[in-house]
């Protein structure tokens, strides 16, 4: 099966006044994906066999973002206005039966073509009131358009048209209430045309003790995700269901940063927890909701620089991840995470960087005809390596290596990943 993928994109910024900068960018993608997918046939009594067949999907995507800054009140009021959009079309074909059996009803071609539209404009203000106090207030609306054709397969053509737009304000304060205490208070209002007005919030806090170089952190939030119209109408057969509801959760953490030998040496310890209700996920051949879900883990990681040139970090993180109605881990989130990296820098133009993740075991889910069963996927640990090198003032190569030691593993049941893969490039500055 083959893949290719083809990106063009870039950024124009123009400082248009002394006070007014204005941004452009553009971004193309143009995809080709072969798969493979298993087709189905019936004789008049619903017996079945299923054979397995080729699928190709084509993706084309234009992207597009315009925004201007501008400073007002000798910097003390910031306004960022920008529009923008992004057209999707994706193509999927599934091959039919080349000989059915005798008997059988035959399966033809298999076509669906998902045209997607994300329109999105948002008005943001910073007012620099005080050094130590940040207000920051906006509103964003945003529009979805999708239309769906699908036929072919041995299913009945299905046509489907869909738009729903999202109203959006905001407001957040950052201040600094006594010296070394760092608070931030957020809230914010969405009313969705389908699914109603939500109302969330974000408090966090930091505490910084200079006698002992230790920095205590924590933050509450609630948080609150809709469907996407391609979650909820195609383009596959499968895939989308249209009886979705929106996900809602309720996070907090609570952690430390403590510093040593002054600052070569940092060590974190961060706790977590969060209590989703309808929760999005892949499972059972489609989108569907958990009703209700919770992760709560640690996250703990050491970095060290060892001299001038060498500086090296290593992190693991704990996380248990369940269905709170069945009592089973959700799909494809691991226990154990590992990372490590270390950094070499030869002088101030040249470096090489090695980096480690190993990644424990996790469920998975498996079709086998209209039957599903869950299975646990290996762990796996992957090396890479990059280096990079400015060999004139403003021109830099670089290069990389993924998965080093050519490590055969999945992220998902029955999808192969990349072996040993090799980048380069040119980077340079005008």
């Amino acid at each position: 099966d083959g893949y290719r993928n083809t990106t063009l994109g870039t950024t124009i910024g123009l400082q248009a006044r002394d006070n007014v900068k204005i941004d452009f960018s553009y971004r193309f993608e143009d995809a080709m994906n072969e798969y493979d997918t298993e087709k189905t046939a019936y004789d008049s009594f619903w017996d079945s066999v299923t054979e397995a067949v080729d699928a190709r999907s084509w993706t084309e995507r234009h992207t597009v973002r315009s925004q201007a800054t501008i400073d007002l009140a000798d910097g003390l009021w910031e306004q960022i206005i920008g529009v923008g959009r992004s057209d999707t079309k994706r193509r999927n074909e599934e091959e039919g039966f080349e000989n059915p059996p005798s008997g059988f009803t035959p399966v033809d071609e298999a076509v669906s073509e998902f045209r997607g539209k994300y329109t999105q404009v948002d008005w943001q203000h910073n007012l620099y009131i005080h050094e130590l106090y940040t207000l920051t207030l906006g509103a964003e609306w945003a529009e979805e358009k999708a239309d769906l054709d699908s036929r072919g397969g041995g299913w009945a053509p299905a046509e489907y048209s869909a738009r729903r737009s999202t109203t959006s304000g905001f407001v957040q304060n950052q201040f600094e209430p006594v010296k070394n205490l760092f608070l931030t208070a957020g809230l914010r209002t969405d009313r969705h045309e389908e699914f109603g007005t939500e109302t969330t919030y974000r408090l966090a806090g930091a505490y910084l003790i200079s006698e002992t170089d230790t920095r205590l952190r924590a933050s509450h939030g609630t948080g609150f995700k809709a469907p996407s119209l391609e979650n909820l109408y195609g383009p596959d057969d499968w895939g989308p269901n249209p009886d979705l509801d929106p996900e809602k959760s309720r996070s907090w953490d609570a952690g430390i940063e403590q510093f040593f030998f002054d600052r070569h040496l940092k060590a974190e310890l961060t706790y977590f927890e969060n209590d989703i209700r309808n929760l999005l996920q892949w499972t059972d051949g489609q989108m569907e909701n958990v009703g209700k879900a919770e992760t709560y883990g640690v996250e703990t990681g050491l970095s060290a620089k060892i001299t001038d040139s060498l500086t090296t970090r290593v992190g693991y993180t704990y996380t248990r991840a369940k269905d709170k109605e069945t009592n089973e881990e959700l799909l494809r989130r691991p226990k154990d995470r590992f990372t490590l990296s270390a950094r070499y820098s030869f002088n101030d133009k040249a470096s090489v960087t090695l980096t480690g993740h190993h990644v424990g075991r996790r469920y998975d889910e498996v079709w086998e005809g209209w039957t599903s069963e869950r299975v646990r996927l290996g762990s796996y640990t992957l090396l890479n390596l990059a280096a990079s090198h400015e060999i004139r003032d403003n021109v830099t190569v670089f290069a990389r290596t993924e998965n080093l030691l050519r490590e055969d593993y999945e992220e998902v049941s029955g999808y192969n990943t990349p072996g040993r893969t090799f980048y380069a490039g040119l980077q340079a500055r005008f």
